[in-house]
C-alpha cells in the first residue's frame, strides 16, 4: 500500500495578500490593436472581450476612442474584490461606441452582460443597436454603472435583476424598449436589493413599445433602494414606477426627480393579489405636463385584482399642469386610485397641486388615506369615480412660482406656501438640498414650506471694497427681481433705493459707488 501523505493548509498571510493585490494592472484597447498584443498603451488589444476575459481583481482597462462591433455579448470572466475593483472605462468619456448590431444579443442579455460577478465598474461607454439590453446585470453584487449611454435598444437600456448593491448613476438612456413582446423598461431593477438610481437622463421613447417601456422601474421585490435626481421625460409610458408585482417590496425612496411629458409621472403599485408594497417615500419631486396623472397610487393589475399598499408617503412634491394630453380628457395632479380595503396609511402632505386638469388631489376611497397641509390651485370640482379631496389644513390659492412659464417652480416670498406646511415626516432638505425648515416669512419661527422647494429670503453673502465703492453679493433665485436699499443710521425708516437687479443665477451682485468714507447699511428685498 502506498504511503499516505498529509497536506497541510496554511493561512494566507497579510504579506501574501498584499502581493496578490499588488499585481493589479492597467490595460488598453484600441480599434487598431491586436488581441495577441500585451494590452499596453503602446500595444493595445483589439477587442473589449479580450479585456473581459483577462482582467482580474484590481485591474483596469481603458478603451480608446472609436467604434467597436463585438460579434457576441461581452462577458466579464472574473470578479474584483472590495478593495480591488475591476474597471472598464472609456479613456475619454463619450468617445467609445460599442455597436451591438452584429452581437446576436438574446433575451435577458446585453451588449455588456455581467453574470454572477462582483466588484465591477463600467464607466463612460456608449452602447447602441442591441437586440435586447444595452447593459444587463444578472445575479451579481457590488456593481457600479456610471456615465454610460445607451440608444436604440430593443429592450432596456440598463437591466439589473437578482442583484445586490448596485449603483446606476449619471447615465443617459435614450430610445430604449424599441422591440416587441416583453421589452422591460428604460432602466429596470427586478428582484434587486440595496440599489441607487441617481442623476440619470431617461428620455425619447415616443412610440408605443411592446409590453413595458416605462422610464425607471423598481419592481418584484426590489427592496432598500433610492431613485433620486433623475431627469425623465418624453416617454410613451409612465416615468418612474415602483411596483411590488406579485411580491413583497419595501423601503424605497423616490425624491428630487423631474418628470414631464410621460403617460403618468410617478406611480406606485402592487400588481397581482400577492403584491404587498410598503414604506415608499415620494418627496421633493417636480412633476409636470404628463398625459394623465402627476403622481398616482394606482389600482393597476394584470388580472384586475390589486395587492396591498401600506405606508406610502407623498410629501412635499410640486405637481403642475398634468392630465391634459390624452383623448379621454381625464387626469390630474395627485390621485390615490387604490381600492383594496387592506391598504392603509397613505399620506399626502405638503404638496403643491396646481393647474392640473380634472383634479388637484383626488381619491377613490378617502378612508384609506390622510391628506393635510397641501396647496391646491385650479379645478377642484371633479366628482365621478375620483373625488377631489384636499384634506385638512390645506390652502387654496396661486402658489406664486418664480416662473411657471419657464418651469421655475421655486417660490416667491409672497407665496402662500411659505411656512405653511406640516412637520410630520417632512423631509429635512428640499430638491436643491436646502435645509428645511427655513424662516421664510421672517417671523422668527422656521416652518416647512409646501412644495418641492423651500423658500429662502435673499441673504447678503459678501461686501467687498473696490475702487470708488462697495461690491455687494447676495443669494437669490434666478428670474426674481430684487431691490437693494441703504440707510446711514440703523433704526431709521428712510431706506434709500440703490438699485433693482433681476437675478440670472443663484447669486446676484451690485456695486454702490458711494463717496469715500460714507457709512451705509444695506438690505436686499424681493421686488
Amino acid at each position: 500500500m502506498p504511503q499516505r501523505k498529509e497536506m497541510r493548509l496554511l493561512p494566507l498571510s497579510a504579506s501574501l495578500l498584499a502581493v496578490c493585490i499588488a499585481r493589479a494592472a492597467t490595460y488598453y484597447v484600441a480599434t487598431d490593436g491586436d488581441d495577441s498584443n500585451p494590452g499596453t498603451e503602446s500595444q493595445p488589444w483589439r477587442t473589449i472581450q479580450k479585456a473581459a476575459a483577462t482582467l482580474v481583481a484590481g485591474d483596469t482597462v481603458y478603451i480608446k476612442p472609436g467604434v467597436y462591433a463585438p460579434t457576441s455579448p461581452i462577458y466579464p470572466a472574473n470578479s474584483g474584490q472590495s478593495n480591488a475593483w475591476i474597471t472598464y472605462a472609456a479613456l475619454t468619456n463619450g468617445t467609445v461606441t460599442v455597436d451591438g448590431s452584429s452581437a446576436d444579443v438574446q433575451t435577458d442579455e446585453g451588449i455588456f452582460y455581467i453574470v454572477d460577478c462582483a466588484w465591477i465598474r463600467v464607466c463612460g461607454l456608449r452602447f447602441i443597436n442591441s437586440g435586447y439590453a444595452g447593459i444587463s446585470v444578472e445575479s451579481s453584487r457590488h456593481i457600479v454603472l456610471e456615465n454610460n449611454s445607451t440608444s436604440n435598444t430593443d429592450a432596456s437600456g440598463i437591466m439589473v435583476w437578482a442583484c445586490d448593491d448596485v449603483v446606476i448613476r449619471s447615465n443617459e438612456i435614450r430610445r430604449a424598449c424599441r422591440g416587441s413582446g416583453d421589452v422591460g423598461e428604460c432602466i429596470t431593477l427586478d428582484d434587486t436589493t440595496n440599489f441607487v438610481v441617481s442623476y440619470n437622463h431617461v428620455f425619447d421613447v415616443p412610440d408605443e413599445p411592446g409590453n413595458g417601456g416605462e422610464g425607471i422601474d423598481a419592481k418584484e421585490a426590489s427592496n432598500n433602494g433610492s431613485i433620486h435626481h433623475n431627469y425623465v421625460h418624453d416617454l410613451y409610458r409612465l416615468g418612474i414606477y415602483v411596483d411590488a408585482y406579485g411580491s413583497h417590496q419595501s423601503n424605497v425612496e423616490v425624491y428630487a426627480n423631474v418628470v414631464h411629458h410621460c403617460a403618468d409621472g410617478i406611480a406606485v403599485s402592487a400588481e397581482l393579489p400577492a403584491g404587498f408594497l410598503r414604506d415608499v417615500r415620494i418627496y421633493n419631486n417636480v412633476v409636470y405636463e404628463n398625459d394623465y396623472n402627476g403622481i398616482i397610487v394606482s389600482d393597476y393589475s394584470d388580472d384586475g385584482s390589486e395587492g396591498v399598499k401600506q405606508d406610502i408617503y407623498v410629501i412635499n412634491n410640486t405637481v403642475f399642469s398634468n392630465g391634459y394630453d390624452n383623448a379621454e380628457d381625464w387626469g390630474g395632479g395627485i390621485l390615490v386610485a387604490t381600492t383594496n380595503p387592506a391598504s392603509t396609511n397613505i399620506v399626502v402632505r405638503n404638496n403643491i397641486a396646481s393647474e392640473n386638469n380634472c383634479w388637484q388631489i383626488a381619491a377613490v376611497r378617502t378612508n384609506l388615506l390622510q391628506v393635510d397641509h397641501n396647496l391646491v390651485f385650479g379645478r377642484t370640482d371633479y366628482a365621478e369615480d375620483e373625488f377631489e379631496f384636499d384634506g385638512s389644513f390645506s390652502i387654496t390659492g396661486d402658489p406664486r412660482f418664480v416662473s411657471a412659464a419657464t418651469r421655475n417652480f421655486h417660490l416667491r416670498g409672497s407665496s402662500p406656501a411659505v411656512d405653511a406646511g406640516g412637520a410630520s415626516r417632512a423631509p429635512t432638505n428640499d430638491a436643491d438640498a436646502v435645509a428645511r425648515p427655513q424662516d421664510g416669512d421672517l417671523d422668527g419661527n422656521p416652518a416647512w414650506d409646501i412644495g418641492a422647494f423651500e423658500y429662502r429670503p435673499p441673504e447678503m453673502t459678501s461686501l467687498s471694497l473696490k475702487t470708488g465703492g462697495v461690491c455687494l453679493s447676495w443669494s437669490c433665485y434666478s428670474g426674481l427681481t430684487y431691490r437693494t436699499e441703504w440707510i446711514s443710521v440703523l433704526g431709521s425708516s428712510g431706506w434709500n433705493l440703490l438699485g433693482i437687479t433681476t437675478a440670472v443665477n443663484s447669486t446676484a451682485t451690485l456695486t454702490d459707488n458711494s463717496p469715500t468714507g460714507a457709512v451705509r447699511f444695506y438690505r436686499v428685498v424681493e421686488q
